[in-house]
């Protein structure tokens, strides 16, 4: 994904609406776009948290697994 597109899709977000050019520039210069296969696991339970994720397009399950293995959705 080109870093203009990656300004764009990070303004349309509330979180970073009021940015202006240079301050979205600064985090596009840090921002990865990445394509994930439907089924694939994005993180999983226990990883250290170390990024922040922004879903452009598509859905994701979100759920922690209890001692048991039962989904809590």
């Amino acid at each position: 994904m080109k870093i203009e597109t990656i300004k764009k899709v990070l303004s349309e977000f509330s979180l970073f609406r009021e940015l202006n050019d240079l301050e979205l520039t600064k985090i596009t210069d840090i921002a990865i776009a990445r394509d994930w296969k439907k089924q694939s696991h994005v993180f999983l339970q226990g990883d250290p948290l170390e990024n922040v994720y922004f879903i452009y397009d598509g859905k994701i399950k979100i759920y922690k697994s209890d001692i048991n293995g039962k989904e809590q959705i």
